[in-house]
């Protein structure tokens, strides 16, 4: 059975989350706010760092990627918009929840550990403009303003910047730092799955009914949007796995940091942990579509 033989995937993903899930049912202390910070400003960085220094993506790639990205979202902005009206759902509410997928917290894990290497890269790149399109359409979707602040405060951001000016000026990231990235980068997928962990148990089932709709919405939607942007613009081979799986990511969690201000009345709480057991069951079938793009 496909799902049977993902099991040795699915266990440290599960395992990991569990713990986070563990910490808060028994109510030990959990400072969700400093780890989501921990991830986003050092782990994220220094995962991409590690993973550019050893498997080298070249500027015009990364663009390239980011452009089929930037595709994947505004796609998946649409289909769900013209749904949401059309089921006579709130749509400015919804939108957020159902365009911006967890690429950051599920996403970048499940590529580091099927495929790694630039597509690791690549992975973390599209983590960051989701990031900051939740601090930019997502304000203003749900605020009617965009915080400037916020967006300009993205480290993942930053080591994009970073690395497609080193890729352009002839550069890699330099050996002498690849001791401290590897080190630092090597706790972003557990503390990443610990964070999801941690932010679905504290959701719980309440509002669940209303979750229903974006929760199913948010994984189909992005992968579909993922594999179309895939196949109708240039990408390179790498690029594909991150898109198509981050593009399939469950609701973005209600986490700091990597939610952002995309809450509307029904919540995302509920609608991510409706999302993310859709798609930890669907995960088979989401490896065999990154494929098949």
């Amino acid at each position: 059975m496909p799902f049977l033989d993902h099991l040795p995937l699915l266990i440290p993903v599960l395992g990991c989350a569990a713990v986070g899930a563990l910490l808060v049912l028994l109510r030990l202390p959990v400072d969700e706010r400093t780890a989501a910070a921990l991830a986003a400003w050092i782990a994220l960085p220094a995962l991409m760092l590690s993973a550019q220094a050893r498997t080298p993506v070249g500027a015009g790639a990364l663009a390239s990627g980011l452009l089929a990205g930037a595709a994947a979202l505004a796609l998946a902005a649409l289909a769900g918009a013209l749904l949401l009206a059309l089921l006579r759902q709130p749509v400015r509410a919804l939108l957020p929840a159902v365009m911006h997928p967890a690429a950051a917290l599920l996403g970048v894990p499940l590529v580091q550990f099927t495929h790694g290497g630039g597509a690791l890269v690549h992975a973390v790149a599209f983590a960051a403009l989701v990031l900051a399109s939740q601090a930019s359409v997502g304000a203003w979707l749900a605020a009617g303003r965009i915080d400037g602040r916020a967006l300009l405060a993205s480290p993942p951001l930053w080591a994009v910047a970073l690395v497609m000016a080193l890729s352009w000026a002839g550069l890699g990231v330099p050996a002498w730092t690849t001791g401290v990235t590897d080190l630092l980068g090597a706790m972003a997928a557990p503390l990443l799955l610990v964070l999801l962990g941690a932010s679905l148990a504290r959701a719980g089932v309440t509002g669940i009914g209303r979750a229903l709709l974006p929760g199913l919405l948010r994984p189909a939607l992005g992968a579909a949007a993922g594999f179309a942007a895939v196949m109708l613009l240039p990408v390179p081979g790498d690029a594909v796995p991150a898109l198509v799986l981050g593009g399939a990511m469950p609701v973005a969690a209600a986490l700091p940091v990597f939610a952002g201000p995309s809450k509307g009345p029904a919540g995302t709480g509920a609608a991510a942990l409706v999302s993310t057991v859709l798609v930890l069951l669907a995960l088979p079938w989401l490896l065999r579509l990154a494929a098949a793009a």
